[in-house]
């Protein structure tokens, strides 16, 4: 039987770049809901991970943190080599921050030991966050506890647990800080 994707990238009658409606390729689909064989697969027959996607400049390694799709994470990973832990969205966003925000905390921990900033603060920016960001650089773990105190708490929890915590605040919903926020004294880093 003839394997009709190889056919097709043989005679260029296959452009794995071409975006839909939603401005996703298929590697942007497959890396957020396939798997990591799927995703080597496309690489291998020409898909681009460094591909941008707007509204927020989106690669596809951006959708396999926000899905927490964890095996396409890591197929992708050395596509985009040490630049992944530092690496930015249009809002200034981390993989870190979108990993937290989405509450994916498998995904957390990995960023976090291969170097991810739990410091790094993002742009103000006013779309495609929670409102109580609007125009306000945040941390990561703001990002998460403006979508939930739980989300916040297990954030806070794994950087207890790698020994990261470092004197964090509680943010709330309404953008102000827990005047009962927890604090723990800070570790080395992982480095």
């Amino acid at each position: 039987m003839l394997d009709f994707p190889n056919l097709l990238a043989e005679h260029s009658y296959l452009d794995l770049d071409i975006a839909d409606e939603q401005n996703w390729t298929t590697l942007d689909r497959v890396a957020a809901v396939g798997t990591s064989p799927e995703v080597n697969r496309l690489v291998r027959l020409g898909a681009n991970p460094h591909q941008e996607a707007l509204p927020l400049r989106w690669k596809a390694i951006h959708q396999a943190v926000f899905h927490g799709n964890a095996g396409t994470f890591e197929a992708l990973l050395p596509e985009y080599g040490s630049g992944a832990a530092s690496m930015i969205d249009e809002r200034g966003w981390t993989l870190l921050h979108i990993a937290a925000s989405a509450d994916h905390s498998d995904m957390i921990r990995r960023l976090l030991e291969m170097g991810s900033d739990p410091e790094a603060q993002s742009k103000p920016f006013n779309s495609h966050m929670p409102e109580v960001l609007h125009s306000r650089s945040c941390t990561p773990q703001e990002a998460a506890a403006a979508q939930s105190q739980e989300r916040s708490s297990r954030y806070l929890g794994i950087l207890q647990d790698l020994g990261l915590a470092t004197g964090y605040v509680i943010v709330g919903e309404d953008g102000d800080v827990d005047e009962e926020a927890e604090f723990w004294e800070a570790q080395e880093s992982l480095g």
